[in-house]
């Protein structure tokens, strides 16, 4: 349902009537809807489509760029793209741009996308990586021009700052590893980077380096990848001895730092990070609450139930229900620390930031949404990501309704459930002893146990 597939001849009616809908009438030999341009693109298999039963939901035609029809590179360009007006503000357009991504990334080709300002698409494209380049003419009438390297991250020591179109070539590193502490998954190092906390990125022996700065401070998270790994444990511990004074790396899986070599970790110090272990739950046991320590939380749960709530995922008016409900959240915290005296917390504030950015991001990132409703008012929320048979809950929020928060648990399972996951990672308490006396009354299976590499003295390092 809803997958992408190659469009065949007997899809040309619909296909030609569907392009018919960017036509402009102002545009001189306009070309897109035609017999020809649609047929051809068939024929080459450069044509796929999202089709409900035999009718079309969107249409996408790609086309072959070389550099002496005036492109710098040899390039893969999104030649049109349109959704039918039924199905549109459901993600087919974000979903068939990203089929062309991958496509790109693969065959190592900067991507092009052309569209005439009255498609009104600057933010569509930019919010999916791309950059904007200069105008052109066709016929006399002006488009934009949108570009994406597929393949964008420097080699180490140089770095870029994180940003939405580095996702697939990021992944590509990521899926090879068997142990992801959350801290390290795309979406939450995405959203959470910012002027105060600024994540970048770079390569190293087939690896993934991602550094962290704030002020004068510099961490490595862990190493993003499964090549040469106590190599470039090694050479990025060299390279933090020369360019800080208290560089280290952070939230590095346990398991990975004991299988270093003997050689490697005598020269390194390990600290376990307590504050920063992720939660793992089995996500039955979130969806049923079948287990004697749950029992408090499934009779909240059963009496929350019988006032017949409603769930939701994520839509327009959703969207505007989730912003009202963490702005006036925040604004009851701040208004609760300024009376009791005590400054905004810094983790909230970074947090209000990343839910905020996780939302206008939420389809170029592929998270879930998910809503418990009352009475058409929005009783809590949640902000997962699935990926590698897990579920990574980034972001949870309830009111204070007894079971509201049970059922946005509740739901969490049951969507993790139906996506496959083998386990829910509902992430670290951050030290917080509030937090982690909630997060282990769910009776946790395990825990992700990770650690800091701290420097050891400069004359146990040497160059590699």
């Amino acid at each position: 349902m809803d997958d992408i597939e190659k469009a065949l001849l007997k899809d040309l009616p619909d296909a030609k009537e569907l392009n018919a809908l960017l036509r402009l009438s102002d545009v001189k030999k306009f070309y897109w809807d035609t017999d020809n341009y649609v047929r051809s693109a068939i024929l080459e298999e450069r044509c796929v489509v999202i089709k409900d039963r035999s009718a079309l939901k969107g249409i996408m035609i790609m086309e072959n760029r070389a550099p002496q029809r005036g492109y710098t590179h040899r390039s893969l360009a999104i030649g049109s793209l349109a959704v039918h007006p039924k199905y549109r503000n459901e993600g087919f357009g974000i979903k068939l741009v990203e089929y062309a991504k991958e496509l790109g990334f693969n065959k190592n080709l900067r991507l092009y996308s052309e569209s005439f300002s009255e498609y009104k698409k600057i933010n569509f494209y930019q919010s999916l990586g791309f950059k904007r380049g200069a105008s052109r003419l066709y016929n006399g009438k002006p488009y934009h021009v949108f570009f994406l390297d597929p393949r964008n991250i420097p080699a180490f020591p140089k770095s870029k700052t994180i940003q939405v179109s580095d996702r697939l070539e990021y992944l590509f590193y990521l899926k090879e590893m068997s142990v992801i502490p959350s801290d390290v998954t795309f979406e939450n190092l995405f959203v959470y980077n910012s002027p105060s906390r600024r994540i970048s990125l770079s390569l190293l022996n087939g690896n993934v380096i991602i550094t962290v700065k704030r002020d004068d401070d510099v961490a490595l998270y862990p190493i993003v990848g499964v090549n040469q790994l106590d190599k470039t444990v090694l050479q990025c511990m060299y390279w933090l001895s020369r360019n800080s004074n208290n560089g280290r790396f952070i939230r590095f899986p346990l398991s990975t730092a004991f299988s270093l070599q003997p050689t490697t970790k005598v020269s390194l110090r390990i600290q376990k990070e307590r504050d920063h272990f992720d939660y793992l739950y089995d996500p039955r046991l979130l969806t049923f609450f079948n287990h004697p320590k749950l029992r408090t939380q499934k009779q909240n749960l059963m009496r929350f139930l019988e006032k017949n709530p409603s769930e939701k995922h994520l839509t327009p008016s959703m969207r505007r229900d989730i912003k009202d409900f963490k702005d006036s959240w925040m604004d009851h915290y701040t208004l609760l620390q300024k009376r009791r005296g005590k400054p905004v917390s810094e983790r909230l504030v970074e947090e209000y930031q990343a839910i905020t950015k996780a939302l206008v991001y939420q389809r170029s990132l592929d998270l879930h949404v998910g809503g418990i409703y009352l009475s058409d008012r929005l009783q809590g929320f949640s902000v997962i990501e699935f990926f590698n048979k897990t579920a990574y809950v980034h972001f949870e929020k309830a009111t204070r309704k007894k079971g509201a928060y049970q059922a946005v648990v509740q739901q969490e399972g049951r969507s993790a459930l139906e996506q496959g996951a083998r386990v829910i990672n509902r992430e670290q308490d951050l030290g917080m002893p509030g937090l982690r006396t909630s997060k282990m009354r769910y009776n946790p299976i395990g825990f992700l146990e990770k650690c800091k590499i701290l420097q050891p003295p400069a004359k146990n390092l040497k160059r590699l």
